[in-house]
């Protein structure tokens, strides 16, 4: 490594993931990069863990069990390194703590991960800023998927239709603690979010139970939320798009028919997903979409 290497200001946020851009962040982290910019240590130390436990979920297939647990136990030390840093900010804590439940996940959980569900991106739980699940109250799906039920969030999208994803992700660790800390739920309910903007968030592992139709309902049932009251405003465009492609990758990868996309209102007695957002569903079940 040379030590110009070492000491130059991180550049390699744009770099798409590869063990190259980890290399150089690691170099960066063990030279002299930190002396000179020790502001930036925790968001290079995310990086290089979030790096690390990306590449450990796309190259687990090719791999021994004991080389992924070597390279999650390294991403999971890199994460509380950040904790325990005071430089770090609430953004880069909630960050570690969501990297430390994908870890846990991973070590504990089944290999399948949203990372490679249809060519559209989806946007992990470290991007909105996830909790880590609660183990003792989450379900492992033991089950092929079967089902797929849509859901609204029922609260209002009106500041999301032109806001950012930081705005999005703000209702969803809303949701998130409402599920958790008023409902007793281990994580959030729903496997995926959308925002009005069609942006595709991954919410509780797809290795596990939901806990968004109810009792039994929840077995071999993918769960899908879209941000918004539907019952009295109709679903953004953008939205919907995203919601049909995400299904149809679900369907095709997991075998799920048509007719087995649901409403919440399937399975209990509520307005969800709202009239307007249920016509919809209705339509696609049988044969059409948008």
């Amino acid at each position: 490594m040379s030590s110009s290497e070492g000491a130059s200001a991180p550049d390699w946020y744009a770099e798409p993931l590869s063990w190259a851009k980890l290399q150089h962040i690691e170099s960066w982290l063990l030279g002299a990069g930190p002396e000179r910019w020790p502001d930036e240590v925790p968001g290079a130390e995310l990086e290089l863990a979030q790096g690390r436990v990306d590449l450990a979920r796309r190259e687990r297939a090719t791999l021994s069990d004991a080389t992924v647990r070597a390279r999650l136990s390294l991403a999971e030390a890199g994460f509380r390194r950040v904790l325990s840093d005071s430089r770090a900010d609430a953004q880069d804590r909630r960050h570690a703590d969501a990297g430390i439940g994908e870890v846990a996940a991973l070590l504990d959980g089944p290999a399948p991960s949203v990372a490679d569900v249809g060519a559209f991106k989806i946007r992990k739980r470290s991007a909105w800023g996830a909790r880590p699940s609660i183990p003792s109250r989450v379900h492992r799906n033991t089950r092929p998927w079967r089902k797929i039920t849509v859901h609204h969030s029922a609260t209002s999208s009106a500041g999301l239709a032109t806001g950012s994803a930081t705005a999005s992700a703000e209702a969803i660790r809303l949701i998130q603690k409402d599920h958790m800390e008023t409902k007793g739920w281990g994580d959030i309910a729903y496997h995926f979010l959308i925002d009005p903007a069609g942006r595709v968030f991954q919410g509780r592992d797809i290795g596990y139970q939901g806990a968004h139709a109810g009792g039994n309902n929840n077995i071999a049932n993918i769960g899908i939320c879209l941000l918004g009251d539907f019952e009295h405003a109709r679903p953004d465009p953008r939205a919907m798009r995203s919601l049909e492609e995400l299904i149809s990758a679900l369907s095709a990868r997991h075998g799920i028919a048509r007719s087995e996309v649901h409403g919440h209102n399937d399975f209990r007695a509520t307005e969800c997903p709202g009239k307007n957002l249920m016509a919809w569903v209705q339509r696609y079940s049988h044969g059409s979409g948008l």
